[in-house]
């Protein structure tokens, strides 16, 4: 049957149906119950008459294969071979509806469609009835011959409902097996998407409609169509028929969404056909609309902070968070110089209230900010600057020696308290800047001597939060200062809040290190060629504990003075002295020992001084005395004919002018007043002859003159 307009058939039955009076009773909410029903019962049919009319019965389904199927004997030939149920179901279309609702769109796709009492009816076929087919109780039924013309029209899901009240002829030419029938290929879809308004802010609500376009006859009427948003389904509606084959919302998306940027997608998810041989409608999704919706902006106002405080105190501080729409929640923080110090939640009505809040010292201005609700619908604001201005807090600092005199290698320990005017508590951060409630370094303390810090650097000290005091200490070797008197004072350097502070000067003397000086023999002996060596040990000399040191480990505590000082090695030299004149080189002592030679005595008996040069500037030098006799190297040994034995006289080796081996060796004779020996004698023998010899020429010339 050829194409139709749908409204040009529908109008008259709609024009009908409203000339029909609804009630003889008093209008109200009823009739207008009644009446939305009606249009609704009215507007699926037209869905119907509309889908047919965009798509003609003479579109056939797109089939992959039908197998051909035998056909048994009595069946019709000619365009009703082999077309089994189909043909069946095409004289069941034929058939007249009796409601409204049960119109098909298969069926008013090929049949005039009239309206009485309210009911829709096809019109009477205009071929003959085969008196022969026809069948007695259904005076109506399309004749055999409007067979193939039913056939052009697509078949039905209910075609074997149909069958069964099909003319009994066209029952007993019915196949009796039903044939292997593939899956035909659904109708292509196009859905689009349409925003009635467009929101930018949060809080404005979008109304959007989506369509979906057939490629083929299919009724979409009442089959659920989504909204998505960023892939999850927002909103939900049900398809209409529109006319020129194209289903559109019945109702508009409707949905607020959060701020942000969203990608909507309206998507149809198709609609299977439970006739495999009739195709249905392929799933489809609009191309993705971007929709950004902009945060509500806030406002934020201090309402109370105060103008100055004193370091390390808290402080109160109120602010108010406004905005339009209301009912936001999240959270603020308090700032100073940029930097936050607090945060807090705000109430109910957008209200915060920072309590007991420390305040770093130099802060010059504070402002609060709303760091947004917890959706991200609202913006985040910041208050306008509130000055602020922290004092510093007063401390004095206090030094203590635990000698004010000791020797050089003994150990001092400096003692530094700080007192703060009021308790205070440190928390350190990464920039060493002070603030909020956690415990922290104070400062430091640094040791001077004589206006030179210690190399050891500054100790850390801790202020005691609930009294304010801290105390740091120090321990110095004496030997690291020069001997003499020197002032010892301590200056606290604190962190941000505190102010500086340094001790009274304290007096201190170090001491230099006894030594002492001992050698190994006290009396030594040599000759000029052979002189005597001597052997020295050099050492500090130990010392005692102070009585305070005494008394405090009797009590158990830690000492309070110097501790004794053991012996120990010294390095350095020795010179050796003769009536204050140095004698020879001197001689070098490491680790306490050290040996010299004593070269350049005269013959005869000495005392010699030996004096400690220590290398160490904190050690004191000491002397002892040796005593040194000389001796004349030994004369060569005479032998009985008066010649020697040409020997050195070293040793007892005959030849070598030495006493021979087994000789007794004769003892010198005593020294004359100037101190000879042997050439004495001599004298005195030659003086002896000659005076004999003299003797005897007196005696020969008397005996001559008689």
């Amino acid at each position: 049957m050829s194409k139709f307009d749908l409204d040009s058939r529908i109008a008259p039955a709609r024009r009908r149906a409203g000339a029909e009076p609804q009630s003889t009773h008093r209008r109200g909410p009823r009739a207008v119950v009644s009446a939305l029903g009606l249009f609704a019962a009215a507007t699926l049919v037209i869905s119907g008459v509309g889908l047919a009319s965009a798509h003609p019965a003479q579109a056939a389904p797109r089939v992959h294969t039908v197998p051909d199927v035998a056909t048994p004997a009595g069946s019709p030939s000619g365009p009703q071979a082999g077309r089994g149920e189909d043909a069946l179901a095409g004289q069941a279309d034929e058939a007249p509806a009796t409601a409204l609702e049960d119109v098909q769109p298969a069926r008013l796709a090929d049949a005039p469609v009239t309206m009485q009492d309210g009911q829709a009816t096809d019109e009477e076929p205009t071929q003959s009835v085969d008196p022969q087919t026809a069948s007695a109780a259904d005076p109506q039924a399309a004749p055999a011959a409007d067979a193939p013309a039913a056939a052009d029209a697509p078949t039905p899901a209910d075609a074997p409902a149909a069958a069964a009240d099909a003319p009994a002829a066209f029952r007993a030419a019915a196949p009796q097996a039903t044939p292997a029938v593939a899956a035909v290929e659904d109708f292509a879809t196009t859905t689009t998407f349409a925003a009635l308004t467009r929101p930018t802010q949060y809080g404005d609500v979008l109304f959007a409609l989506a369509s979906v376009a057939l490629d083929g006859p299919a009724n979409l009427s009442g089959q659920p169509i989504v909204l998505e948003a960023n892939g999850v389904v927002v909103a939900e509606s049900v398809l209409i028929y529109t006319g020129g084959g194209t289903f559109s919302t019945l109702i508009p998306f409707v949905h607020q969404f959060p701020a942000g940027t969203h990608s909507l997608v309206a998507r149809f998810g198709g609609m299977p056909n439970s006739d495999p041989t009739q195709p249905g409608a392929a799933p489809s999704a609009s191309i993705p609309f971007e929709l950004i919706i902009a945060q509500i902006p806030t406002t934020t106002k201090i309402t109370s902070a105060p103008a100055s405080t004193r370091a390390f105190s808290g402080v109160d501080v109120t602010a108010q968070v406004t905005a339009t729409p209301g009912g936001y929640d999240g959270n603020a923080v308090l700032l100073a110089d940029g930097s936050p110090i607090m945060y807090a939640d705000l109430a109910a009505d957008g209200s915060v209230r920072f309590e007991d809040a420390v305040v770093p010292f130099g802060t010059t201005e504070l402002t609060v900010a709303y760091l947004g609700d917890t959706a991200g619908n609202y913006a985040v604001s910041t208050s306008a600057v509130s000055p602020f201005a922290v004092d510093d807090v007063a401390t004095t600092t206090e030094l203590a020696l635990s000698a004010t005199e000791l020797r050089a290698d003994e150990e001092v320990t400096f003692t530094a308290t700080v007192t703060s005017d009021s308790p205070v508590t440190m928390t350190a951060t990464a920039d060493s800047q002070s603030a909020g409630t956690g415990a922290g370094s104070s400062g430091a303390v640094e040791f001077l001597v004589d206006g030179e810090a210690l190399e050891s650097g500054a100790a850390p000290i801790d202020l005691d939060p609930a009294t304010g005091v801290g105390a740091a200490s120090a321990t110095l070797v004496a030997g690291e200062l020069l001997l003499g008197d020197h002032e010892v004072t301590a200056r606290f350097v604190p962190e941000p809040g505190l102010r500086t502070s340094a001790s009274e000067a304290a007096q201190l003397r170090v001491l230099g290190v006894e030594t002492t000086l001992t050698v190994a023999d006290a009396e030594l002996a040599g000759t000029p060629s052979k002189p005597a060596t001597v052997e020295v040990t050099a050492s500090t000399v130990p010392t005692q504990p102070s009585a305070a040191a005494v008394q405090s480990r009797a009590a158990g505590s830690a000492a309070a003075g110097s501790a004794a000082a053991p012996a120990a090695g010294v390095d350095g030299y020795v010179q050796a002295f003769v009536d204050d004149e140095p004698l020879g080189e001197p001689f070098a002592v490491a680790a306490g020992q050290g040996a010299g030679t004593l070269a350049g005595l005269p013959v005869g008996s000495h005392e010699v001084e030996l004096r400690l040069t220590p290398a160490a500037q904190s050690l004191l030098p000491s002397a002892t005395t040796v005593s040194v006799r000389v001796t004349a190297d030994a004369r060569p040994d005479v032998l009985p004919d008066g010649d020697t034995d040409g020997g050195s006289g070293d040793d007892a080796t005959p030849g070598d002018g030495a006493t021979p081996r087994g000789a007794t060796p004769q003892a010198p004779a005593a020294l004359s007043t100037t101190g000879g020996s042997g050439p004495a004698a001599l004298l005195l023998g030659g003086i002896a002859l000659l005076a004999g010899a003299a003797g005897v020429l007196f005696a020969a010339r008397r005996r001559a003159r008689h």
